[in-house]
């Protein structure tokens, strides 16, 4: 992913936590919140999903699947997804599932 898409600063993710909406799923939660300009995206895993391997390993899939799908998400947007103890095992199809619908929810997914 490009770096003018990532969210980098805590103060970032600290915004987007306390002041943006949420929806989440099996494999991963997903936060959401409205801005000014192009869409940025963060990426986080807790300490709870398991060692460092483990985290990197689940966030790098679900890099992957967001970027995938990165024209469906609405511009304007901030957003944070965090990967939870289902994407460690789950296969890239669920994953890509559980963001599709997670995005419906927070109604930020453009159907095509």
């Amino acid at each position: 992913m490009r770096k003018r898409f990532r969210l980098r600063k805590r103060a970032e993710f600290s915004r987007v936590y306390g002041m943006g909406r949420s929806a989440a799923s099996r494999v991963l939660v997903m936060y959401v919140l409205p801005s000014e300009g192009d869409l940025r995206i963060g990426f986080s895993a807790g300490r709870k999903l398991g060692t460092a391997v483990v985290r990197n390993r689940a966030k790098r899939r679900l890099k992957e699947v967001v970027r995938k799908h990165l024209k469906q998400l609405a511009c304007g947007h901030f957003y944070v997804v965090i990967a939870r103890s289902g994407a460690v095992k789950a296969s890239v199809l669920e994953m890509e599932r559980d963001l599709v619908a997670v995005a419906k929810r927070l109604k930020v997914w453009l159907s095509q």
